[in-house]
């Protein structure tokens, strides 16, 4: 993919970018209804905000495209704690086309299009493996989920560094 791009890490509130970038899709695509669901307030990690925008905004354009008939597209910011671990998780999901089960495995992949969406929706096949890679430079996941013909989500999973017990009395 390039060049490795040095990330700029500081405060980054997924909670506020998430609502901010589901408002703008959702003035660019009146058709869709686009949500956002939190029981946060706030989800503050220590992450390039411009790089976790852009992840936001690849995963809602894709769901806009691939979602020909409208519907409904929810894009949910919540913490979750794994093995002692406690990460950031934003899923979008939409009701569009779907992806069929042999290719779920190479959406990531550079350059790779589905079969479905190929000459029917414009595209280059660079956007989910750039996300992939921004997630993963931050130390993070990114999965697929999908059944043809009803929904697709996608899965993000971030780190949140717990703050040092320093800091909390500070």
């Amino acid at each position: 993919m390039g060049q490795p791009v040095e990330l700029d890490l500081g405060p980054a509130d997924l909670v506020k970018i998430a609502t901010r970038l589901a408002a703008e899709y959702q003035k660019m695509s009146p058709r869709h209804v686009i949500r956002v669901e939190s029981n946060l307030s706030r989800l503050v990690g220590d992450w390039d905000e411009a790089r976790i925008e852009r992840i936001v905004a690849n995963l809602l354009s894709n769901s806009v495209k691939y979602s020909p008939r409208g519907g409904e597209i929810v894009v949910r910011a919540d913490r979750e704690d794994r093995e002692g671990q406690e990460w950031a998780v934003l899923t979008v999901q939409d009701q569009g086309m779907g992806i069929p089960p042999a290719e779920l495995g190479r959406v990531f992949e550079p350059y790779y299009r589905g079969t479905n969406v190929a000459g029917s929706t414009n595209g280059t096949g660079v956007g989910l493996a750039g996300t992939r890679h921004i997630v993963e430079q931050h130390g993070g996941e990114i999965a697929v989920d999908s059944v043809v013909g009803q929904a697709t989500t996608f899965t993000v999973h971030l780190p949140l560094i717990r703050e040092s017990a320093e800091l909390v009395e500070a």
